[in-house]
């Protein structure tokens, strides 16, 4: 889910009290993760976030509807790369130049072997702390075609980094309550990342430069928001995006440009976007698939075993699925949300399971209790005994709380939608309810300590001045979307364009698929790179940190050390749940910021490896 702290906050947060907000720390986000250590229900797990790039040196200027555009200066590139040890070899095919693409993990040719200079890990990737380090290639040497598309030049692609509009009282609260990064720590964290990615991977005699937007348009003013994509297309040029929301993702995307913008939005946006939106967390459709492949063999035709007591028949039938489904804010409808819908039903009947109730509801949390009475009525008059919850992470706050009031007490599916699957919203929904709590979810075993994180051990390696905090709350949120980035222009070769980049991210997975790393798999049908999902339960006694390090009473646990499957693949059997044995929450790893530690060995302010000076 590739949203900051700022831009959930603003859909979400100004009927909220501040104790909710917190809930929404960006740390939450979908990210990356080192592949060593093992997984414990007590210790660190590696992991990373998203991202962002450039530097807060140039001027800023006025735009179109009153947005602020501001070019980051990058140290300029030299030839050459930093020298290294021998390299080892690695599977898949890898472009050396533009021939637009990077093979897959797997093919029968080996790469052509790296100059001597050029520093390889032993599973044939780029250095990198990251378990979604791209396919080793050598440095890049030679003509790389220039302006190969717009904002693309012979030495710089042009990178914009969208800051959605804060009100007055977003930032009042954000920083009152510590979860905000100020701004210009947010640029000058994104100017070091930019310098790991453009250090780490293969730009083909270019460096990417980053220009900040930061758009003035209120986040439901749709006009606005087209109005800052026209601005950014027709005024910026840049070659890709980040953090724009829908609306101005969708006209980005039909003037051509890439962007790493949205959050689990229904299949048919990406494909009618295609192929410049891309995004981490699956789109809707998957997470119905794997809903439905979870209830038809791992729950239908069986009773609510860990339904309350109340009704008691719940217990003792077979049960009865309901669906609660988000599918719109405020008087916003979208239409896709509802074919998304069909499509859950339809992949349940090929397992004999027809909804005995669903509904629907717009997120109004001025009218929480009310919508939630409704809701709640609607499914204990059906029957049901097993709701799933495609919802925010703040309406079965109220969903909840109805249900007791209501005396009923079902089975509440986790479906991992919106962070609804995390310890720190759990705490914040109903104990009476969410001690029935159980499903899956596509989040990974998280770090206890964010000093062991993929974004911090990036920053601190090429800042090995820094203390930590500089690093900021939201590290790990602006590391993602550039590991996105910078894998599809590595694997595009030379001739970098939208449909090079598309392919290259197609050809880079399946990659991942261990508890500390979701199983990243681009492919033409699926702009979304998670493809595979874990079990999970509510331990309503355990004792730990929430995601954002909190103590406190209540955690969700992954069942098997986090044990992960793709659709196709859950077992038939009944589910592994609430019990603790083999479950987990966090890993511990030890976090090496040394310039030895990912195997490249460069100075810290060595350029880009094979940009240009």
């Amino acid at each position: 889910m590739n949203m900051t702290l700022r831009e959930i906050f603003e859909r979400y947060g100004p009927a909220l009290s501040v104790a909710v907000v917190i809930a929404l720390l960006v740390v939450l986000m979908p990210g990356n993760a080192d592949e060593g250590g093992d997984v414990s229900a007590t210790g660190d797990v590696g992991s990373s976030g998203a991202f962002d790039t450039g530097a807060d040196t140039g001027a800023a200027g006025p735009t179109d509807g009153g947005s602020t555009a501001e070019p980051g200066a990058l140290d300029a590139p030299t030839d050459g790369g930093p020298g290294g040890v021998s390299p080892s070899g690695g599977e898949g095919g890898a472009t050396t130049g533009g021939n637009g693409g990077q093979g897959a993990p797997g093919a029968e040719a080996a790469p052509p072997p790296p100059p001597a200079n050029t520093t390889c890990r032993e599973d044939g990737a780029m250095p990198a702390f990251s378990h979604y380090s791209p396919r080793c290639v050598p440095v890049f040497a030679g003509d790389n075609g220039g302006a190969t598309s717009q904002g693309v030049t012979a030495d710089t692609i042009k990178v914009v980094y969208y800051f959605p509009n804060t009100s007055a009282a977003t930032q009042a609260t954000l920083q009152a309550i510590g979860a905000d990064d100020p701004r210009p720590q947010s640029k000058d964290v994104a100017a070091t990342l930019a310098r790991y990615f453009n250090t780490h991977h293969e730009t083909y005699g270019r460096a990417v430069e980053l220009t900040f937007f930061e758009s003035k348009a209120d986040t439901d003013d749709d006009a606005a928001l087209k109005a800052d994509a026209v601005h950014i297309a027709t005024q910026i040029k840049p070659f890709a995006v980040m953090g724009a929301p829908e609306v101005a993702a969708t006209e980005l995307a039909a003037r051509e440009i890439i962007c790493m913008c949205t959050a689990s939005e229904p299949r048919g946006y990406y494909q009618q976007t295609a192929p410049h939106v891309f995004g981490t967390l699956p789109d809707a459709e998957e997470f119905f698939e794997h809903t439905a492949e979870y209830i038809g063999k791992r729950l239908a035709g069986r009773p609510a075993k860990w339904a309350g007591e109340l009704p008691p028949t719940m217990r003792t039938t077979d049960r009865k699925f309901g669906l609660i489904y988000l599918e719109g804010t405020g008087s916003r409808i979208d239409p896709r949300v509802k074919q998304a819908v069909g499509h859950y039903e339809r992949e349940l009947a090929k397992y004999g399971v027809k909804l005995a109730r669903k509904v629907s509801y717009t997120l109004d949390t001025a009218r929480g209790q009310e919508l939630s009475t409704n809701i709640v009525s609607q499914l204990k008059a059906a029957g049901v005994s097993n709701v799933a919850c495609f919802c925010d992470p703040l309406m079965p706050i109220f969903f909840t709380k109805a249900a007791t009031q209501q005396q009923w007490f079902p089975e509440w599916l986790l479906v991992g939608s919106l962070l609804t699957d995390t310890t720190f919203f759990g705490r914040t929904y109903d104990p009476a309810q969410w001690t029935h709590a159980f499903g899956i979810s596509p989040l990974y075993v998280f770090w206890e300590n964010i000093m062991t994180s993929t974004g911090a051990r990036e920053f601190h390696h090429m800042r090995p001045d820094a203390q930590p905090g500089d690093e900021g709350t939201q590290i790990n949120v602006r590391e993602a979307p550039f590991a996105i980035l910078f894998a599809g222009i590595h694997g595009a070769g030379a001739n970098l364009t939208a449909q090079t980049f598309a392919q290259a991210l197609f050809d880079f997975g399946p990659e991942g698929g261990v508890p500390s790393a979701p199983l990243y798999d681009f492919s033409p049908q699926s702009y979304t790179a998670y493809s595979d999902f874990t079990e999970v339960f509510w331990d309503a006694t355990g004792r730990g940190k929430d995601e954002t390090g909190k103590e406190g009473v209540g955690v969700l646990l992954k069942v098997a050390g986090g044990k992960r499957y793709r659709l196709g693949q859950w077992p038939r059997s009944e589910p592994k749940v609430f019990d603790r044995n083999g479950a987990v929450f966090t890993s511990d790893r030890g976090a090496n910021f040394d310039h030895d530690a990912d195997g490249h060995r460069h100075a810290p302010a060595e350029r880009c490896r094979s940009c240009r000076g």
